[in-house]
């Protein structure tokens, strides 16, 4: 079971500034201000993706505080998502979990009007949020295949991997059955 030292979270929706605030908050709030309460944050996700900036801000948060992060995809962990996925210590999956990675997309209102100079910016944080997606997956331990790092950080398709590839890939490093699972294999 899970023991009292451990934070749950659960990350589910899509990916928002909102909903990433208030999970940093809560984080920040709840297991940083009382830090011997805590040995273990555990965070469920189940989510379509989102806003790629709040993803690499809860991230960056997750891989700075002084906890064991756990992260569990708790059935599809789809584009933006996956950035916070990845920034579990130990990353575990139900058998019956998706991911989903895709190239970077500039969202636009199609009456809307950006001088040159944004667009070049957005394309410059693209260009940036693939390097660092790279970066991630060669330092995950173990580390992902760079043949792997190259099919999931391509630029013409949509890849989905299930559990049991993503273990293969070492994106996530344990496929559990049941939640009661997590503490023995993590």
């Amino acid at each position: 079971m899970i023991s009292k030292k451990t934070k749950v979270c659960i990350l589910g929706g899509e990916i928002t500034w909102e909903c990433i605030n208030t999970a940093i908050n809560d984080i920040y709030n709840s297991v940083l201000s009382d830090k011997n309460k805590y040995t273990t944050l555990l965070i469920f996700i189940h989510s379509p993706g989102g806003d790629t900036d709040a993803a690499w801000s809860l991230y960056t948060t997750l891989r700075n505080i002084p906890l064991k992060v756990i992260t569990v995809a708790n059935g599809r962990v789809y584009s933006a998502a996956t950035i916070v996925f990845l920034a579990g210590d130990s990353r575990l999956s139900y058998k019956e979990s998706v991911f989903l990675f895709h190239p970077a997309t500039i969202v636009t209102n199609h009456n809307e009007e950006k001088p040159l100079y944004q667009y070049q910016e957005e394309l410059s944080a693209e260009k940036y949020d693939k390097g660092k997606f790279k970066d991630i997956l060669q330092k995950l331990n173990p580390p992902v295949p760079k043949s792997i790092i190259t099919k999931l950080t391509h630029d013409h398709k949509s890849i989905f991997i299930d559990a049991k590839l993503a273990k293969e890939y070492n994106i996530v490093t344990g496929i559990i059955n049941q939640v009661t699972e997590i503490e023995e294999t993590s």
